[in-house]
């Protein structure tokens, strides 16, 4: 896929932010990207950060223009841009196990790979504009010890890889998937999204009000939110009451 515009940056804030200002001032066309070697304040969910060595890995921020679906069904783009990524990396490394951790990490191997933070403009009922950061390991090699779940894809392939190779490849499979929803409607990846989540149907631990619980995924909810089954009650929530343990 071509990118109709690109912007290369040394640094900066957040790719999100910077993409966001840039849109403020003026018209982009769809799929216009930013794509950043540092990220001084480079956000993931909530309050987290996200860590990168400069220049190794892909920090990298998508505009997207999905008028077509409506604000209560955005959890499909979180869908969609899920497995955009997951198929890149299949293609790259087809020996892994792939996964999603809700609502949007990017697993190999049970170890984080990826992070995307969403963030949709709304107007009236429908998105009018949808900023996708993504994080992606490439070639890191030297995570700090408090991010001993994170992984690269170095470790998988044994070679460096160009980082900004990947963007285009991600914004094809993104392409695709939307006009999938456009066409079948926002429901149409729900199948798929459930069948790469990491730990669903799998009795696990959890930290949930305060304590910890042993509970099952059984699914999202038509807003995206969390389903788990404990015995046999049925607890849904979002990012912010849930931790994976």
């Amino acid at each position: 896929m071509k990118i109709p515009e690109t912007i290369f940056l040394e640094e900066t804030e957040s790719t999100n932010a910077d993409l966001a200002e840039r849109l403020r001032q003026k018209n982009l066309p769809e799929f216009s990207t930013i794509t950043s070697l540092w990220q001084k304040a480079g956000r993931g969910q909530g309050s987290n950060k996200w860590f990168s060595s400069r220049g190794k890995n892909l920090l990298s921020s998508i505009l997207i223009y999905p008028y077509y679906i409506e604000a209560k069904d955005q959890f499909s783009i979180t869908q969609a841009v899920s497995l955009s990524i997951c198929d890149v990396l299949s293609e790259i490394m087809p020996e892994e196990n792939i996964q999603i951790k809700w609502p949007n990490d990017i697993y190999v191997n049970q170890k984080k790979i990826a992070g995307i933070l969403i963030e949709n403009q709304i107007k009236g009922n429908q998105i009018a504009a949808s900023i996708i950061g993504i994080g992606l390991n490439v070639n890191e090699s030297d995570f700090p010890e408090n991010l001993s779940m994170a992984v690269s894809m170095i470790k998988y392939t044994k070679r460096i890889i160009n980082p900004s190779e990947l963007l285009p490849k991600i914004c094809s499979k993104l392409e695709t998937n939307l006009e999938w929803i456009k066409k079948n409607g926002p429901n149409h990846f729900l199948k798929a999204y459930l069948g790469k989540m990491y730990r669903f149907d799998t009795l696990s631990d959890y930290i949930y009000e305060g304590k910890r619980i042993r509970a099952c995924i059984i699914g999202i909810d038509e807003y995206g939110r969390l389903l788990l089954k404990k015995q046999n009650t049925i607890i849904t929530c979002d990012v912010r009451e849930i931790s994976f343990v």
